[in-house]
C-alpha cells in the first residue's frame, strides 16, 4: 500500500517531459497534482522506474522545473485510450518546489471556497 507524504488534488496543468538522457521533449497534461509528484496522461507506455525531466507550466505561464522525476506506477485507461502515470519528484529546486506548493495551496483554497458556496 502506497502512502503519500503530500495529498493530490485534481488539476490539469501543462507538463513538458522527456526521458532523462534522451532528446525528444513531449507535452501532456496532468490529471492530478501534489507537492511530491503528479499523475500524467501519456500516449505511450514508459517503463516503471524510468527517470524523467519535467517542466510544469502553471496557468499563469510560470514554469517550474524538476530535473529528476521517476515513474512510480502506470495503468492503461482503456476507456480514454491513454496511460495514467504516477510521477514522483526526486530533484527539484527549493524555489520551484515552493512555487508549486504555493500553487497547490491556492487551488485547495479555491476548492474549499467553491464547496462552501454550494
Amino acid at each position: 500500500m502506497e502512502q503519500r507524504i503530500f495529498s493530490r488534488i485534481p488539476d490539469k496543468i501543462s507538463v513538458k517531459y522527456k526521458v532523462k538522457g534522451e532528446g525528444e521533449e513531449k507535452e501532456t497534461l496532468s490529471l492530478d497534482i501534489g507537492g511530491g509528484g503528479v499523475c500524467l496522461i501519456l500516449k505511450e507506455k514508459i517503463p516503471l522506474k524510468t527517470y524523467l525531466e519535467l517542466t510544469l507550466i502553471l496557468p499563469e505561464g510560470e514554469k517550474l522545473y524538476c530535473s529528476l522525476a521517476e515513474i512510480r506506477n502506470q495503468k492503461y485507461n482503456q476507456k480514454e485510450g491513454y496511460y495514467e502515470a504516477g510521477i514522483r519528484f526526486l530533484r527539484m529546486s527549493i524555489p520551484d518546489r515552493r512555487g508549486f506548493i504555493r500553487y497547490i495551496r491556492s487551488k485547495i483554497r479555491e476548492f474549499r471556497k467553491d464547496s462552501l458556496n454550494r
